[in-house]
Order: structure tokens, then sequence, then C-alpha cells
């Protein structure tokens, strides 16, 4: 069973505090690697995008279902 709980908006503040006060900045290596791992996430999920869009469009296509645009 869930509980829900109040959440004051000064809670929330402090917490973000308190994980902003841990947290460092990465060196430059580090900058870059998450860099890159980054766009290499938002490059797959696009081809995966376009991929299922030229897929659903074949077969819309098969089916004799018009596409409007």
């Amino acid at each position: 069973m869930w509980v829900i709980m109040p959440i004051s908006l000064r809670n929330i503040f402090e917490d973000i505090r308190k994980i902003l006060e841990l947290a460092e900045k990465p060196e430059g290596d580090d900058f870059r690697q998450i860099l890159k791992i980054t766009f290499l996430g938002l490059a797959i999920v696009g081809l995966a995008a376009f991929a299922i869009s030229i897929a659903i469009t074949y077969i819309f296509q098969l089916a004799g279902i018009e596409i409007p645009s």
C-alpha cells in the first residue's frame, strides 16, 4: 500500500543543496567521455526512430493505408 507523504518545498531545496555540495565538476577527459557517450546515445535513438518511421511507412504502403501529411 502506498502512503502519500506531504513534501515541503523547503525539504526539496535542502535535498538539492546537499546533492550540489557533494557533486564535483568533472575533469576535462571525463567530460569529453560523457559527451561522447551522450552523443552516441542520441545518435542511436535517432537512428532507431528513423528506422521505425521508415518501417511503418513501408508497412502502411503495403497495406494501402494513406499517410496524412
